[in-house]
């Protein structure tokens, strides 16, 4: 009688024990880090949404529609009569360097060394400054129509951010070639930049000096506040690891920012806004009448974090944070755009981005409601059309994480 009830304690013991794991593990359900494990999760397949073949041709399909689809409705990836190439915002008839560094980190990931040299090409000789105070940064707006004029000299840093990454990607994945196909070289003279910019009353670092923080823009008053999506604490640890000197500021940026994070959060909605002070308040300015709300660069935000905890979960913030913007989501009985701080619903229409966005957050949500938004993604069809700019490459971005097609080239642990 007495074993029995012994074997009845242990038993009971060990299920509580094992309930209690998965509840304080949260998300490290995948049991390890991708850094960590060398592995790079298919989410589709995880949650049973489709198998590994049809995972691949979706996104080699997705790949193919927006690089080298229909030149008036599907692709954004344009050749000059010079050979190279740039990402084309269609809508707004530009080129920017949120999109030129988004095309070449997916170029990367789709193995795919001839698309981004000609975006590399491009951005090098027509959007980096070579002289003068900017030199080294890139500006962040020209015309999509041949010569490519400048209509913007300064900078948006999370291209900055995304080229330094992409070209660090490419060298660990392809190798260096010479001259400007010197990847790594490449990339970290443009983190040099970023740091040790001398400033002026017209010019300042990326990473503001006392608040470890990237900054909206480096032109002063710009570089007084920040953007929450330009927040990079997975791309930060790479660069501790990676980048030839400020190997330290780059751990603290990191810690930072996933401080931000929650400073940042509403503490009801989980939602963040499009710009913020550098404690976390929403900045409201005359020239972007959504900046202090929660609108399109914020849709970018869960995926920030959701990637740093895939890549290295050192923070289990990062779950409550998804957790809780996720369940405002769900909650809503249609999903829209445009959010006010406090959750009101500002505009009548959804985005695909942010379906693409809420899918990457759903990979490491412990909530029932995960699987709906991976679905979600996977159901929605290639972004094409007049809006195909921004829908289309958070639509790309979002397949490659939560497929598992995004990864850490350059970890020595990787296992492809």
């Amino acid at each position: 009688m007495k074993k029995t009830i012994y074997i009845i304690i242990g038993v009971s013991v060990l299920v509580v024990l094992t309930v209690l794991f998965f509840v304080f593990s949260g998300s490290r359900l995948f049991k390890s880090s991708a850094w960590e494990s060398g592995k790079h999760i298919n989410f589709f397949v995880k949650f049973g949404i489709a198998d590994e073949e049809e995972v691949r041709a979706k996104v080699q399909s997705t790949y193919q529609q927006l690089f080298f689809g229909n030149e008036m409705t599907q692709r954004l990836f344009y050749e000059t009569a010079d050979g190279d190439g740039f990402i084309s915002s269609i809508d707004s008839r530009d080129i920017r360097s949120e999109g030129m560094s988004y095309g070449m980190i997916i170029a990367v990931m789709m193995d795919d060394k001839d698309t981004f040299d000609k975006l590399w090409t491009f951005a090098k000789n027509r959007m980096q400054h070579q002289d003068g105070e900017k030199k080294g940064y890139f500006a962040w707006q020209l015309r999509n129509e041949a010569p490519y004029v400048m209509l913007d000299p300064y900078s948006a840093p999370d291209g900055e951010e995304y080229f330094v990454m992409a070209l660090l990607f490419a060298g660990k994945r392809w190798g260096n070639g010479s001259g400007i196909y010197d990847y790594e070289t490449e990339a970290n003279d443009i983190l040099h930049a970023m740091v040790h910019k001398e400033p002026s009353r017209t010019i300042s670092p990326m990473i503001d000096p006392e608040h470890k923080q990237i900054v909206f823009s480096p032109n002063p008053p710009a570089a007084g506040f920040t953007d929450p999506s330009y927040h990079l604490p997975a791309f930060y640890e790479l660069w501790v690891r990676w980048a030839k000197e400020d190997n330290e500021l780059w751990n603290e940026v990191a810690r930072v920012s996933r401080d931000y994070f929650t400073l940042a959060a509403h503490p009801e909605t989980g939602l963040f806004t499009e710009y913020a002070s550098f404690d976390g308040k929403p900045y409201k300015v005359s020239f972007n009448s959504s900046s202090h709300l929660s609108a399109f660069d914020s849709f970018r935000v869960i995926q920030n974090i959701a990637v740093d905890h895939l890549w290295f979960a050192t923070d289990e913030r990062a779950v409550e944070a998804v957790n809780k913007l996720l369940g405002f989501y769900a909650a809503q009985p249609t999903i829209v755009a445009v959010y006010s701080h406090d959750g009101k619903p500002k505009v009548n229409y959804g985005s695909p981005a942010l379906v693409a966005m809420n899918a990457v957050g759903a990979t490491i949500s412990t909530e029932d409601f995960a699987k709906r938004f991976v679905e979600e993604l996977w159901a929605q069809p290639t972004p094409a059309g007049r809006w195909r700019y921004y829908n289309g490459l958070l639509h790309m971005l979002g397949l490659l994480h939560v497929s598992g097609e995004f990864k850490i080239y350059g970890n020595p642990e990787l296992r492809e």
